[in-house]
C-alpha cells in the first residue's frame, strides 16, 4: 500500500511538472526533441557520417551568423515587435567591412567598430520611429530594408571575396575541441574543430542569456 502511494505520488510529481510547463519551456523541449530526431533520421538514412562529431560541429560552423542574428531578432520578438530590415542590415554591414578591408587596407578592429557603429545607427533610428513617434514596427523596419539594400549596392554592386591577410587568417582559424576527433578513411586521427564565428555565437548566446535572466528576475519579477 506504501509503495503504491509512492508510486502515484511520483507520477504526480511528473504530471505537475509537465502542467507548470511554461510555453518558452514547452517550445524548447519540442525544438530539442525535433532536432536530435532529425539528427538520428539522418544517422540511419544518410550512414554513419553524422556520428562523427565533426558533422555536427559542420552543421554549426556556416550558420554562427543567422545565430548571432537570431539572438537580437528574440530580443524584439520578445518585446511584442518585428524587424523585417535584418536582412538588409546585415548585407549593408557585410559589404561595408568588405570594401573597408579590401579597398581601403582596412584592419579587423575599426571593420568591426564600423559594423556595430552602422548596426547601432539603425536600431537608434528606427528604434526612436516605433518608441516615440508610434510608427508601427513593420513600416518603420520595411522602410529600413529598402533603405538598407539601396545603400548596399551604392556602396559596391559587384560581389567578391575578402582578401584581406589578417581576414583570411581569421576566417581560417580553427578552435579545436578536445576529445571529438575521429579517425578517416586513411586510419589517421583528425582534431574535431569549430570556427570563431561559433565561439562568439555561443558567448552571444551565453549573454542575450544572462541578460534576459536579469531582465526577468528585476523588471518583470511576476
Amino acid at each position: 500500500m506504501a509503495s503504491s502511494n509512492k508510486t502515484s505520488k511520483a507520477g504526480g510529481g511528473l504530471g505537475d511538472r509537465m502542467k507548470n510547463m511554461t510555453d518558452t519551456n514547452l517550445l524548447l523541449t519540442i525544438t530539442i526533441v525535433v532536432f536530435f530526431a532529425m539528427y538520428i533520421g539522418a544517422i540511419v538514412f544518410q550512414g554513419i557520417g553524422f556520428l562523427k562529431p565533426q558533422t555536427f560541429f559542420n552543421i554549426l560552423n556556416p550558420q554562427a551568423a543567422l545565430i548571432i542574428t537570431a539572438c537580437g531578432m528574440s530580443l524584439v520578438m520578445i518585446t511584442g515587435s518585428i524587424d523585417i530590415s535584418v536582412g538588409g542590415v546585415v548585407a549593408l554591414v557585410s559589404m561595408c567591412s568588405a570594401v573597408y578591408l579590401d579597398f581601403h587596407n582596412g584592419n579587423i578592429f575599426m571593420a568591426v567598430v564600423i559594423s556595430l557603429l552602422i548596426g547601432l545607427a539603425f536600431g537608434a533610428v528606427q528604434g526612436f520611429l516605433v518608441a516615440y513617434l508610434d510608427i508601427q514596427p513593420f513600416i518603420v523596419s520595411l522602410a529600413g530594408m529598402f533603405f538598407a539594400r539601396g545603400m548596399t549596392t551604392i556602396v559596391n554592386t559587384n560581389p567578391f571575396n575578402v582578401k584581406n591577410e589578417a581576414f583570411v587568417a581569421l576566417k581560417e582559424t580553427r578552435v579545436i575541441v578536445p576529445g571529438f576527433g575521429s579517425v578517416n578513411k586513411i586510419g589517421k586521427y583528425v582534431d574535431a574543430y569549430v570556427e570563431i564565428g561559433v565561439i562568439v555565437a555561443i558567448l552571444v548566446v551565453i549573454l542575450l542569456f544572462c541578460v534576459l535572466r536579469v531582465y526577468l528576475r528585476h523588471i518583470c519579477p511576476v
